[in-house]
């Protein structure tokens, strides 16, 4: 049962991280920010047009980051680890969605 649970933790991270990404691509492409080289760069265009502060720019590339980790190298990552980067990041997904509420707010 606990591999179950870890499975289905992990896959959640994994969506709302490619949810995150996807959003970002999304406001890049409707608001005509530029053409993003790779999926890093999306977060990096947002932060140039004042949609994310730096901060939550760099944690997106963090994210994305370990999104990878868990789709490539599923078997080596450990619990702790998925729990650490789980309760390191869980804020800064509600601090994207906020910041991005108040950037469509303006618009």
């Amino acid at each position: 049962m606990d591999l179950i649970i870890r499975r289905a933790c992990e896959k959640t991270v994994e969506a709302t991280i490619e949810t995150l990404i996807d959003i970002s691509a999304m406001i890049v492409s409707s608001e005509k920010i530029g053409l993003p080289k790779d999926e890093e760069s999306i977060f990096d265009l947002l932060n140039k047009k004042k949609v994310l502060d730096v901060i939550i720019c760099k944690r997106a590339k963090e994210m994305k980051g370990f999104r990878n980790i868990l789709i490539h190298r599923y078997a080596d990552t450990d619990n702790e680890t998925v729990y650490n980067n789980l309760n390191e990041h869980i804020s800064d997904f509600y601090e994207f969605e906020r910041q991005v509420k108040l950037y469509l707010k303006k618009k």
